[in-house]
């Protein structure tokens, strides 16, 4: 058995955004945010330090002139 104290976890423990559960995400979202909309982008390759594919590319300059012209991604988009 491992006891962890706090301090302990605050320096040692690496927290990003794909080790946090999306609840936890969402919860503290919602204490600074009137609305939250997920976009996602489903990646073609998942390979380390592998190039954008045309597809994912594409999505992202999409979603930018999105962005641009001010949407509020209510709609779905596709």
């Amino acid at each position: 058995m491992t006891v962890t104290v706090e301090a302990d976890v605050a320096t040692n423990m690496l927290f990003t955004t794909h080790s946090l559960p999306i609840s936890f995400l969402l919860k503290e979202l919602k204490s600074c945010c009137d609305s939250v909309v997920f976009l996602g982008i489903q990646p073609a390759q998942l390979e380390l330090m592998s190039p954008l594919t045309p597809a994912v590319h594409e999505a992202v300059e999409k979603i930018c002139g999105m962005l641009k012209a001010g949407s509020d991604f209510t709609a779905s988009a596709s």
